[in-house]
C-alpha cells in the first residue's frame, strides 16, 4: 500500500505541475498578443493622427480617403464594387475635399469601412500626404491587373488636364492601343515587343528627365513643383508593362530602371511598373519603390517580394496575404506603413471606350521613331543642349509668329539656320506649335 500510495502522490504532483505549466504558457501566449495588439492600436493611432493632421493643415478642413480614416475599423475589400472606371472616379469625386483639389488623387480599389463602401485613394503630388512615389504592380495573369492599371492611369487622366499630367506606355501586350491619338499621351503609346522601340522609349524618358533637371537647375529649385507655373512641365507617368516580355536585356532593363527612379521625383516623373511576379529576380528598381500594389500569388512564399513585407506584419497591420484572395480583382497596397486590402471593378471593353471616350484627342499625336542609335551597340550623336533660357525665347516668339524660320529670327538675333534652327524646332515640337500642315489653332491645343 505504501508503494501505490506513493505512485499516486507522484502521479498527482506531475499532474500538478503539468497544469501550471500549460497553465503559465497560455497566460504568456495571451500577454504576448496583448502587447502586439497595443502595438498595432499605437502605430495605428500615429497614422491617424498623422492623416488628421495633414486634414487640418492651414487650418482647412478636407475629408480625408478612408485609406487614413479607417485604419482602426479593420476595413475589408467591398465585394461587388460598381463596375467601369467612372463610378469609381465619380465616388473619388464625391468623397475627397481638398483646398487646393488635388489632380493627381487616384483611386486603387473599394473598401467596406463599418459597412459603408468607400474608395482607397493615393497620389502622385510629392507634397501630399497620400503621396505614391514610384509605383509596382504585380500579380499572376488572369487577376485583374491589367484591369487596375486602366482604372489608375484613366482616373488620373480624367481628373487632370493634358497640361497637368501625361502619360507614356510602353505596352508589350497592346493593351493601350486603345488610347492611341488621345491629348494624354506624352509620345504615342509604345505597342509590341520590338526591343528597338523600347529601347528608343528608354532614350527618350532619360532626355526627358535631363532635361527637367536643368530647368530645375536654370530656376533654382529642388523640386519639380516649385518651378515657376508657365515653365513647369506637366506630370508624366511612364507606364512599363511585363518587364519580362520586353525582349531587352535584363541587366539593361535593371540598370536603367534603377539610375532613373532613383532620381525622377523631383523632375515630375513616376514611374509605374507591370510586373507578373518579382520573387527570385534581380530588383534593385524595388528601393525605389513607394508605393506596392500586389494582386494574387499562389504561393505565401512570393508575398514579401511583390509587397515588402511578411505575412505576420502584413495581417497585424490589416491586410490580407495574396495568396489568401478569393478571386480576381483583389489587391494588398501598402504605401509606407499604410497597408490596406482592396477590390478594383470590373472595366470591360465597352466601360473602357466610354472612360476613354471622355479625354480630348490631339489633332498633332507624337511618336517615339527609333534610330540606329538605339540597336544594340548602337551609337548616337551628342545631345543637343537647349537652355531654359533659349527654350523660353522660342516659345515667346512663338506667340507671335507663324513660321518657324520667323520664330528662329526672334529667339537667335536673325538666325535662321543651323544649330538654332534646330533648336528652334525641337522646341516647337516638344510643345506641338507650329507644327507643318496643321493649323494654328490645333497647333496651340495642350
Amino acid at each position: 500500500m505504501d508503494g501505490v500510495g506513493g505512485l499516486a502522490f507522484l502521479l498527482i504532483l506531475c499532474g500538478g505541475s503539468l497544469m501550471l505549466w500549460l497553465s503559465a504558457r497560455g497566460q504568456r501566449r495571451r500577454i504576448a498578443r496583448q502587447r502586439r495588439r497595443i502595438a498595432e492600436l499605437e502605430r495605428q493611432n500615429v497614422r491617424l493622427q498623422r492623416a488628421l493632421d495633414a486634414a487640418t493643415v492651414g487650418g482647412t478642413e478636407t475629408l480625408v480617403p478612408p485609406a487614413a480614416l479607417s485604419l482602426p475599423a479593420r476595413p475589408v475589400p467591398m465585394p461587388n464594387p460598381p463596375v467601369g472606371a467612372l463610378a469609381t472616379v465619380r465616388a473619388l469625386e464625391a468623397q475627397v475635399r481638398t483646398h487646393p483639389p488635388d489632380p493627381y488623387l487616384f483611386p486603387v480599389g473599394w473598401e467596406l469601412v463599418r459597412g459603408t463602401p468607400g474608395v482607397v485613394s493615393l497620389s502622385l503630388a510629392s507634397k501630399s500626404p497620400f503621396r505614391s512615389g514610384n509605383i509596382a504592380v504585380t500579380g499572376e495573369s488572369q487577376y485583374g491587373k491589367g484591369t487596375l492599371v486602366f482604372l489608375v492611369l484613366a482616373a488620373l487622366c480624367l481628373r487632370a488636364t493634358p497640361a497637368q499630367l501625361r502619360v507614356l506606355a510602353i505596352d508589350p501586350k497592346r493593351d493601350f492601343a486603345l488610347w492611341r491619338g488621345k491629348e494624354h499621351n506624352w509620345r504615342e503609346p509604345i505597342l509590341g515587343r520590338e526591343p528597338t522601340r523600347a529601347r528608343a522609349a528608354l532614350r527618350a524618358v532619360t532626355e526627358e528627365r535631363e532635361r527637367r533637371a536643368r530647368l530645375r537647375e536654370e530656376y533654382g529649385v529642388v523640386q519639380h513643383e516649385d518651378l515657376p507655373e508657365g515653365v513647369r512641365p506637366p506630370i508624366l507617368v511612364v507606364y512599363v508593362g511585363e518587364l519580362n516580355t520586353l525582349r531587352l536585356d535584363v541587366p539593361e532593363v535593371e540598370k536603367w530602371l534603377t539610375s532613373e527612379m532613383s532620381t525622377v521625383l523631383a523632375d515630375g516623373i513616376r514611374f509605374l511598373i507591370d510586373d507578373q511576379n518579382t520573387s527570385g529576380k534581380v530588383t534593385d528598381w524595388r528601393t525605389h519603390i513607394g508605393t506596392y500594389i500586389a494582386g494574387f500569388q499562389a504561393s505565401q512564399d512570393w508575398v514579401r517580394p511583390n509587397i515588402g513585407m511578411g505575412v505576420d506584419e502584413l495581417r497585424e497591420l490589416g491586410g490580407v496575404p495574396m495568396n489568401k484572395f478569393p478571386g480576381p480583382g483583389y489587391f494588398t497596397v501598402r504605401s509606407g506603413v499604410d497597408v490596406a486590402t482592396v477590390h478594383a471593378p470590373w472595366i470591360d471593353i465597352a466601360t473602357r471606350q466610354a472612360a476613354l471616350a471622355l479625354l480630348p484627342d490631339t489633332a498633332l499625336p507624337l511618336s517615339i521613331d527609333a534610330g540606329p542609335e538605339d540597336a544594340p551597340g548602337g551609337k548616337r550623336k551628342p545631345e543637343l543642349a537647349i537652355t531654359p533660357d533659349e527654350e523660353a525665347r522660342i516659345l515667346a516668339a512663338a506667340a507671335l509668329h507663324s513660321k518657324r524660320t520667323e520664330v528662329c529670327a526672334a529667339a537667335f538675333d536673325g538666325a535662321t539656320t543651323g544649330e538654332e534652327y534646330t533648336k528652334t524646332k525641337t522646341v516647337l515640337d516638344r510643345h506641338r506649335l507650329l507644327v507643318p500642315g496643321s493649323s494654328t489653332e490645333a497647333a496651340l491645343r495642350h
